[in-house]
């Protein structure tokens, strides 16, 4: 069994007073558009977010919920969480960022695939021109090494030190890379894919 594990209790210190996680694409806030690609694979998807969740519960609900107590102390905390929130026969988990608008339906279905066909731990997608980024598949082999991080370490170091591992599943264009944590990173990736106007 595989599972889903989108983070999205991260604490938007640079939105400057706005949630990334609630920026609207095709207005729908982002998280849940990210949510619900997820929900489409058929695995079971868990969204871990802030042990206080206000306002961003209800733009999730409906989904598997898994609240991060000191959601302050870094990413390692929201990680921790969610793994501790699997069930027991859960083989791995894709890890998959609150903040990546345009991940597919498509792409995590890819990854599953890919995951059925090689002989590797980790699965880890990249940009076109090969640049490693997210989403990213992790068996649970390594789930005691990613339970020790501390801080706001991601996977990332675990993942490099199995770099032997490791298969790159290149996606299309920059998307595996295009998490927005600014206004500025938002207003100019809707800038890059406003509709052409006719």
């Amino acid at each position: 069994m595989l599972s889903i594990l989108i983070l999205a209790a991260g604490q938007s210190r640079r939105m400057r007073g706005r949630d990334k996680h609630l920026e609207l694409v095709d207005n729908i806030p982002c998280t849940e558009l990210i949510a619900r690609q997820a929900i489409a694979t058929g695995l079971d998807v868990r969204i871990v977010v802030p042990d206080l969740i206000g306002e961003r519960a209800r733009a999730l609900s409906g989904y598997h919920l898994v609240p991060s107590p000191n959601t302050q102390n870094g990413m390692a905390c929201s990680l921790k969480s969610g793994l501790e929130s699997l069930p027991n026969n859960v083989s791995a988990v894709i890890i998959l960022l609150g903040d990546m608008p345009e991940i597919t339906q498509s792409d995590l279905q890819q990854i599953t695939e890919t995951f059925d066909q090689v002989d590797k731990g980790i699965i880890q997608s990249t940009t076109f021109s090969g640049e490693p980024g997210h989403p990213v598949l992790i068996c649970r082999r390594y789930f005691p090494e990613l339970m020790e991080l501390t801080g706001d370490q991601g996977a990332k170091k675990v993942i490099q030190a199995h770099s032997d591992d490791i298969y790159y599943l290149r996606l299309e264009g920059n998307r595996a890379h295009n998490d927005l944590d600014s206004p500025e990173q938002w207003e100019e990736w809707r800038r890059c894919h406003a509709m052409p106007t006719l």
